[in-house]
């Protein structure tokens, strides 16, 4: 199914820029790939399709990382519903840290993040924990008018939806709300860990951090805590400014699948 979903769209994507398949190279980072099992899978449904002459299933943090660093030493931090690090030291190879799952990982992600303001409000609708802001902030966004309703919606949601409620955390602390600040901090400690142990694996020094995903988004409140602790590390760790465009890195990759030199830089139509 996922096979046939991205060649419908690689179609699409192909006509759209005047040309038509089967490509020439192609590279598809997927969430899910590094299990082998899974990347070996979704790599022959799409070889059976004959959608491209050459063809590389990786994962989409691979790709994310390509984008951000060149193929040069570097980290890359990623929070969306889950959380992931990433990185490749000096001598290159790829390591990583997380990416675990919503079940028994990804802390400091959107998933993680949620769930923890969820618990929050039931604990300061028991009395077990202060009035938090929170509150009205969570049964305002799922449109419910108690935290038994809440709930009873949390129960049946989607790891994705419930990461949608995520940023409200970051809008209760900044209303100066004492558990959603704390909510904050938790998570950016989190991630803090995720990259203070691949930087203990990869080999060299002055290993740049980029930052991407939606809890991590420019101006986020996790954003900043996350950069200022990194800064004030010993030794400190440099969050480069880079613009993280995973299908760029993608482009990068099937590049040098097909054996070409470069890759030219030009708009998305």
């Amino acid at each position: 199914e996922a096979a046939y979903r991205m060649v419908q769209l690689i179609e699409r994507v192909m006509l759209g820029a005047g040309s038509a398949p089967p490509a020439s190279a192609l590279v598809v980072g997927a969430a899910g790939a590094g299990r082998e099992s899974e990347r070996l899978g979704l790599e022959q449904a799409l070889r059976d399709s004959r959608i491209a002459t050459k063809l590389q299933v990786t994962t989409d943090a691979a790709i994310a990382l390509q984008s951000a660093f060149a193929g040069s030493a570097g980290v890359l931090m990623i929070a969306g519903t889950g959380a992931i690090a990433v990185g490749r030291g000096a001598k290159g190879g790829m390591q990583r840290v997380g990416g675990w799952g919503w079940q028994f990982g990804d802390e400091g992600g959107g998933y993680s993040l949620a769930r923890a303001a969820v618990a929050a409000v039931t604990r300061s609708h028991d009395g077990r924990s202060p009035d938090t802001r929170l509150t009205a902030e969570l049964l305002k966004a799922r449109n419910v008018a108690s935290v038994e309703d809440l709930l009873a919606w949390a129960r049946d949601a989607t790891p994705g939806e419930i990461a949608a409620l995520a940023p409200l955390v970051g809008k209760a602390a900044s209303a100066g709300d004492p558990v959603a600040e704390t909510l904050v901090e938790t998570a950016a400690h989190e991630l803090a860990h995720y990259v203070e142990a691949l930087l203990a694996r990869l080999p060299g020094s002055d290993i740049p951090v980029a930052l991407a995903g939606g809890v991590l988004q420019p101006r986020s409140l996790v954003r900043e805590k996350l950069t200022w602790l990194l800064s004030h590390r010993k030794p400190p760790v440099t969050v480069a400014e880079v613009t993280v465009d995973p299908p760029l890195g993608a482009l990068a990759f099937a590049a040098r699948l097909r054996g070409a030199e470069r890759v030219l830089r030009r708009g998305w139509r």
